[in-house]
Order: C-alpha cells, then sequence, then structure tokens
C-alpha cells in the first residue's frame, strides 16, 4: 500500500484575505461607509470559505491600525520625508535644458514618471485612452522589466539579489515612492525575509500591500495601488494557469485586467477602449524598447538629435494608434457601488482558489490499491 501524499505547495495563510479585509475597512473609513462595511462582513463569511482563525485576528487587527494611523497622518505622505524632491528637480532641470519640450517630457514621462510639462500630460492621456497607461508610465512592470534584464545580465547568485535590491530601492526613491515601483520593491525583500515560513506567492503580495497601507493607509483610494495590486493578482492567477498559446494568455490578461479595474477606469476616463486587446500586440514590445533604450541611453546628451529622432517617432505611433481608437463610455461609479464591485470579484477569486486547491489536493493522494 503507498498512500503517500506529493509536491506539497507552498502554505497559504489567507493574506489575499487579509489585505482585502484591511483594504476595504479603510476604504468604508475614508468615504464614510460604514453602513456598507456591516454588511461586507457579513458578505466575507459567504464568499470566503472559512478563513483561517490567524487570517481573521491579522485582519481585524491590521485594519485597527491603519484605521488609527490614518486619522493621524490623514493625506500626508509619509515618505515624502525620505525625498524631499531635490534630486528630482535637478533632474529635471537638466535635462529640460538640454533636449526640447517633446523629447524632455518623453524621455523624463518614461524614466521617471515625471510629467513636466503639457506634452508629456498629453502622451500619458492618450495612452490612457488606449487603456495603456501602465505602459508609458513608470510602473510596477517597467521596473520587474530591469529585474528581469539585471539577473540576466549579472552572473552570481548573491549577485543579483544584491544587484536587482540595489537598483529597485535606488530607482523606487527616484519615483518618489509610487505604488507600483514599491510594490515591486517590497516583493524583492519580502521572500529572504519570511524564507523559513514557505509563504505562497500570493501572501508575498498581500505582505507588500499590508506594509503599503501601514506606512501611508490613504494610499488605498490612489489609482495607481489600485491598479498595481489588482492586475497583479489577476497576472499572477492567469500565468498559473499555464496557458501555452500566447495569443490566448495575452488577451486573457488584458481581458482579466481590464474587468477587474472597469470601476477605476470609470473614474479615471468614463470609458473603456474596445481596442485595446489589439493595441496591446504593437504597443507593448514598442514601449518596452523605448523605455529599455531610454533607461540605458538618457544620461548621453551628446546624441540629442538621435534621441529627438526617436523620441518623435514614438509620438507619431502611438497618436496613430489613438485614431484608430473605439471607446464604450459609461457612468462613473459612486464609491458603495465600487467596493461591492470589488468584494464580488474577490469572492470569485475566492471560491475558484478554493475549488482548484481541493482539487489539487485530491489528486496528489495516491489512493492504495484495494
Amino acid at each position: 500500500m503507498e498512500g503517500i501524499l506529493i509536491n506539497r505547495k507552498p502554505k497559504n495563510i489567507d493574506g489575499t484575505f487579509v489585505l482585502l479585509f484591511v483594504a476595504i475597512n479603510l476604504w468604508c473609513v475614508i468615504f464614510s461607509l460604514w453602513y456598507l462595511f456591516l454588511h461586507l462582513i457579513c458578505l466575507f463569511w459567504f464568499l470566503v470559505k472559512k478563513p483561517k482563525t490567524i487570517a481573521i485576528y491579522l485582519a481585524i487587527g491590521i485594519s485597527f491600525l491603519t484605521i488609527v494611523i490614518y486619522y493621524f497622518v490623514q493625506d500626508f505622505k509619509v515618505l515624502s520625508l525620505i525625498n524631499n524632491g531635490f534630486i528630482n528637480n535637478l533632474i529635471v532641470g537638466y535635462y529640460s535644458s538640454k533636449y526640447d519640450e517633446q523629447t524632455s517630457g518623453l524621455i523624463l514621462l518614461l524614466v521617471f514618471n515625471y510629467k513636466i510639462n503639457d506634452v508629456a500630460k498629453d502622451i500619458y492621456t492618450t495612452t490612457a485612452k488606449l487603456s495603456m497607461a501602465y505602459l508609458i508610465a513608470v510602473s510596477g512592470f517597467q521596473i520587474s522589466l530591469c529585474k528581469w534584464i539585471l539577473n540576466k545580465i549579472i552572473p552570481s547568485k548573491y549577485g543579483k539579489i544584491i544587484g536587482t535590491i540595489t537598483f529597485v530601492t535606488l530607482y523606487t526613491y527616484l519615483l518618489n515612492f509610487n505604488p507600483g515601483p514599491t510594490r515591486v520593491l517590497l516583493c524583492s525583500i519580502i521572500p529572504y525575509c519570511f524564507s523559513k515560513y514557505k509563504l505562497s506567492k500570493y501572501d508575498y503580495l498581500a505582505i507588500s500591500g499590508l506594509i503599503n497601507l501601514l506606512i501611508e493607509p490613504v494610499v488605498v483610494v490612489d489609482y495607481g495601488f489600485l491598479m498595481s495590486y489588482l492586475c497583479t493578482y489577476v497576472v499572477m492567477w492567469i500565468f498559473a494557469m499555464e496557458i501555452k498559446n500566447k495569443f490566448f494568455l495575452s488577451f486573457l490578461l488584458n481581458l482579466g485586467c481590464t474587468i477587474v479595474t472597469i470601476p477605476l477606469m470609470s473614474w479615471m476616463h468614463s470609458g473603456v477602449s474596445l481596442t485595446q486587446f489589439f493595441v496591446n500586440f504593437a504597443l507593448t514590445p514598442v514601449i518596452s524598447f523605448y523605455y529599455v533604450y531610454f533607461l540605458f541611453t538618457f544620461w548621453i546628451v551628446w546624441i540629442a538629435p538621435a534621441q529627438q529622432f526617436i523620441a518623435h517617432s514614438l509620438y507619431s505611433f502611438v497618436y496613430a494608434l489613438n485614431e484608430l481608437n473605439i471607446v464604450v463610455s459609461f457612468p462613473k461609479f459612486n464609491e458603495a457601488f465600487t467596493c461591492v464591485y470589488f468584494v464580488g470579484m474577490a469572492g470569485g477569486f475566492f471560491a475558484y482558489e478554493n475549488k482548484v486547491m481541493n482539487k489539487e489536493l485530491n489528486s496528489e493522494l495516491k489512493i492504495p490499491p484495494l
């Protein structure tokens, strides 16, 4: 008889549940939606399949802490104490004097996420209409791309760890600790801090989100924070399906990220692009190339004519795609409906995960022959 258990999965402490509970709690406090929160507590018990006791204690305890911190700091950006903007102003001033308005605006937007002039704001708005703002503004996508490049360049294991963490830390500092890059920084450090616990990748992401909320609770209503974590969860979830067809995988990634961020799109642009699924294939590799190119060459000011030609070509490409854009408009979601929408999406996620985990657990058990 061989009744053995194989291929044990990493442990899960229901970190996603804790992060969602804390985030929605803060959301309701900030928007004075306590009446809604009381209903959400009951809803959680049905949507989440008996979360672990430790997860419930963590959710309640961290929620209390974040509310207390919020009442003390309100809209104050704690991380702004670390970066007072002196170096950022030097960078903006220097490159604004070396390039024309279009080139300096695009380079500083792509590399440092600085919207220094109307040109930079315009191209950011244009890509946002294409539902591709995450490509043009530095976010977790770009930082993860940099990490991948560094891991390919640096040969030694410890060199990769030290090099990537140092680079991401300095880069996040120059980006004023925006939520997306800060998420990547925390997710780079957290696995080494909790390595002996063998947590799941979702728990690492959840811990980074909770740290963000404990440092600056008001970030829970920041577009960058919400889109960064929502889309990252979707990407991780879809990649776990191990889909072989690249075209179908890309389609699912775009569809998933669009569905979970519909309320945010209604706030930002009052609509969603129908052509984003096709634009993604054209825009993602192009802007990724431009980003990497300018990241490694923005300091070479003596090739200004070449930089200007490349920057202007990107402008033309983006605006040409925008001419083909089809946008479906819809009214702005209010805070209460947005909260319910996210809870419903989370409920579907938890229900699916519980079903998959139970199925995997059953398949891991070898039933002994009679």
